[in-house]
């Protein structure tokens, strides 16, 4: 009888697939007339789908192109978006044509310029007479910025209480965006139900911004997806953490947590169907934050950790404390473990991204309290509460090199990109003064608050150019990608002016507001 009702429903949702042409539910669709199925029969979830294996390319890595020199990393031209409640960029991913698409989240209402207002689905009234004001939500943001550096066009979803994008990846005329949401999604034509608390969700848009397809994955509890990849096949990696129990599959094939929270690796297709799925994880919280490929599909994980924590290779073992270690893993295009490193002490420490170059060295960014060591015979001492670092290894998980950088405060590296040529450009944010090695900068205002900061390093690790930019209030660098050209664009939120370009960006903000929310600014820099 089970089996006898899936085929009437996949029937007709095949049915239904040939007399609409337009946009592509994914899985979404499939899970929901599956459920609807499993009620009418009452039948138990229906095992998983079996994983096809495909092909793994093995052919030699090409080797690094030569540099071409002349490096300035000099701002060229800078856009601002924003309002007068939070705006918050998350992430960022370039077309081939060289348009940039941020995602991130935001209250209230968002001036995108051209690119039009977008407004915050308004919570209901407080049910609370002990509060004045109803709860403010955020709802996600997609913001397309053009190769001239203007706003194209800004997109935006949510229900009535908090939805946010997290990560972006650009693929032909497809921008995929993953994240989280509570209680009902909807983005355009389509739509979704989550299971209970947050679910995970990845979107499809035409480079018009016009939703072609959404997948959905989640249980009772909180999940979510961190960051998305794309595949050489041309589908999608998809990295976050999920709590207790949760379903990726159609079938809706349950996977159980083994602590708090989980790591979780989707695989789906184009079109965003699932193909398959891996989860790691200890007694702890376990999270997949960052992604990267190499050309050959070789997929990088970079996340948290604490405890103890399976990444598919046997347990990992944190530095102690209670705070969270670093992992990076590395496995084939079809999910299968080649290799995982933790790193860290009893401190905490934060895993900032990772970029994986046409030869296959993989950089990774972040920070770290005390101390710290990358590899045998290589430790590093912070100067203050948390220093910068970045380090690079082979494609067998071999350090090469890794430098770090701080203050007496708080710096944080938070975004990487490399080149062709082996270097990679970081950005993220700092506090005080620091040393970089070939000069030392300190925030442009006033001492304690937070500027951000961009800085080349070359393939050996040599620092070919720093810059920073800041105001008088907290700003950050929270992505950075290259130009088919080689140029660098970065994105962050800051509040006030950011005198990175002629004129300066400044912030939507109060005429009266001593202290602003932050807005978000995309910067072009020289190569």
């Amino acid at each position: 009888m089970r089996f006898s009702t899936i085929a009437v429903a996949l029937l007709a949702l095949a049915a239904c697939d040939q007399k609409d042409p337009g946009p592509n539910q994914g899985t979404a669709g499939l899970k929901s007339a599956l459920e609807a199925a499993s009620k009418e029969d009452g039948a138990k979830p229906v095992g998983p789908v079996p994983v096809i294996k495909k092909p793994i390319d093995k052919r030699p890595l090409p080797p690094l192109e030569k540099d071409p020199g002349g490096a300035t990393g000099k701002p060229k031209s800078g856009v601002s978006f924003g309002g007068l409640g939070i705006d918050t960029p998350k992430d960022m991913a370039i077309g081939a044509d060289g348009s940039v698409y941020v995602v991130g989240y935001f209250d209230g209402e968002l001036d995108a310029g051209p690119g039009g207002k977008l407004k915050a689905q308004v919570p209901d009234a407080n049910p609370d007479p002990k509060k004045k004001k109803p709860a403010i939500t955020s709802d996600a943001f997609l913001v397309k910025v053009g190769p001239d550096g203007k706003v194209a066009w800004a997109r935006s979803w949510g229900g009535k209480r908090d939805d946010v994008a997290l990560g972006v990846a650009v693929q032909g005329d497809l921008i995929a965006v993953v994240g989280n949401f509570l209680d009902e999604l909807s983005i355009g034509t389509l739509q979704a139900q989550a299971a209970n608390s947050d679910d995970a969700y990845v979107v499809a848009f035409d480079s018009k911004g016009t939703a072609q397809w959404l997948y959905t994955a989640g249980g009772v509890d909180s999940d979510g997806a961190n960051a998305i990849a794309a595949a050489p096949d041309g589908g999608w990696y998809v990295g976050g953490s999920f709590m207790k129990v949760a379903s990726f599959e159609p079938t809706r094939q349950e996977y159980k947590a083994k602590g708090g929270t989980d790591a979780f690796l989707v695989k789906l297709s184009k079109t965003g169907d699932f193909e398959w799925v891996k989860t790691f994880g200890g007694n702890y919280n376990d999270t997949i934050l960052h992604l990267a490929l190499d050309p050959r599909g070789s997929v990088y994980a970079q996340g948290h950790f604490k405890d103890r924590s399976d990444w598919g290779g046997g347990p990992l073992v944190a530095g102690g404390g209670s705070d969270n270690d670093i992992v990076l893993a590395k496995y084939d295009s079809n999910g299968e473990h080649q290799w995982s490193k933790r790193f860290g002490n009893a401190f905490n420490d934060v895993a900032g991204g990772l970029a994986v170059d046409p030869a296959g060295n993989v950089t990774m960014v972040g920070s770290f309290d005390k101390s710290v060591t990358f590899g045998e015979g290589d430790d590093h001492i912070s100067n203050g509460e948390s220093d910068i670092f970045i380090a690079r290894f082979d494609t067998a998980g071999t350090l090469s090199w890794a430098k770090t950088y701080g203050g007496d405060r708080e710096d944080v590296g938070w975004g990487i990109a490399a080149d062709a040529a082996g270097n990679t450009v970081m950005t993220g944010w700092f506090q005080n003064t620091i040393d970089w090695g070939k000069t030392t900068l300190a925030p442009s205002k006033s001492a304690g608050n937070k500027d951000v900061f961009a800085i080349k390093h070359d393939a050996n690790g040599n620092i070919v150019w720093a810059q920073t930019w800041g105001d008088k209030d907290h700003d950050q660098g929270r992505g950075v990608v290259l130009d088919p050209k080689g140029e660098i664009l970065v994105t962050g939120l800051y509040r006030f002016s950011l005198a990175a370009v002629t004129p300066a960006l400044e912030s939507l903000r109060a005429e009266d507001d001593r202290v602003p929310k932050p807005d978000t600014f995309v910067l072009r820099l020289a190569r």
